[in-house]
């Protein structure tokens, strides 16, 4: 069974201020485009490099597509010249200790994977160039 301890955690406020209903869509929208281009590429980058897609990049793209849409719907029903909007947007980072419960036991491992724990159960994770890497070690050939 995996073990996680928290190490750290660090929380603060990316956005906290009251802003018209233009620049609430400008704001929030610019930093949903970033999660989206950061999956983008993402999931581009292992496709390349080791022919896979990342399912956790493709559904977090349609969720914060969603979250674009459900937004410009709400602020397009807001009247811009009465009405402002709050908005406080707070991150929070905790660093864990985790354990690899899926090592490497073949040179023909193409994929690195190891699992996380996460709030909804184990899910196959990010790849990492230290853990392919290790294929070509002399450990395995």
């Amino acid at each position: 069974m995996e073990q996680k301890t928290t190490v750290q955690k660090m929380t603060f406020d990316l956005i906290d201020g009251t802003f018209l209903p233009n620049e609430t869509m400008e704001i929030i929208n610019h930093i949903i485009q970033k999660k989206i281009n950061f999956h983008e590429l993402r999931n581009f980058s292992e496709k390349i490099r080791f022919g896979i897609q990342n399912d956790n990049s493709g559904e977090r793209i349609i969720a914060l597509t969603s979250y674009q849409k459900k937004l410009a719907s709400y602020v397009e029903q807001l009247d811009s010249t009465d009405q402002i909007l709050d908005i406080k947007a707070t991150i929070s980072i905790k660093i864990h200790q985790i354990q690899i419960l899926a090592p490497l036991t073949h040179k023909n491992d193409s994929i690195a994977h190891f699992y996380i724990h996460r709030k909804n159960g184990f899910y196959i994770n990010t790849i990492f160039d230290k853990l392919v890497g290790a294929l070509n070690s002399s450990k395995y050939n």
